[in-house]
């Protein structure tokens, strides 16, 4: 894993998905990043597409308006003016989110790690932020 810190943008994976994002603007992309991690089975959910599926999350938290200061600013600018139609991408933003932080690959070797703890406070604040009350 090519990881410098525990943050959802601290990773070549995630940076790597939203650079390709901001070059393609395919905004389903987003969905079939976190319908990959959402659905499936916790032994399919590996460390490179959960960082991915955790960038695609910011990305939607950030269209909803509750992006993280750490969001690259191209997607940052993208994200501020293609606002979610509804709060179904939300859902699955959260749902991707909390099944990282369930029982994944990318979880284990953050289990694993020095400061397991640094990992789960940025992922937790990411789902609280998916899961807030819109208005």
């Amino acid at each position: 894993m090519g990881a410098w810190g525990a943050g959802v943008f601290e990773n070549d994976d995630a940076l790597d998905w939203i650079d390709e994002f901001i070059e393609e603007r395919e905004s389903a992309s987003i969905v079939d990043t976190l319908e990959l991690i959402a659905v499936a089975d916790p032994d399919e959910r590996e460390a490179p597409e959960c960082s991915e599926a955790l960038a695609a999350a910011e990305l939607v938290a950030a269209m909803a308006g509750r992006g993280s200061a750490m969001l690259p600013e191209d997607a940052a600018s993208w994200a501020s003016s293609n606002p979610p139609s509804d709060a179904s991408l939300l859902k699955l933003a959260a749902k991707a989110v909390h099944a990282v932080l369930d029982d994944s690959e990318l979880r284990d070797l953050w289990e694993e790690s020095d400061d397991p703890k640094e990992w789960k406070t940025a992922v937790e604040d990411l789902e609280r932020r998916l899961k807030m009350p819109c208005g």
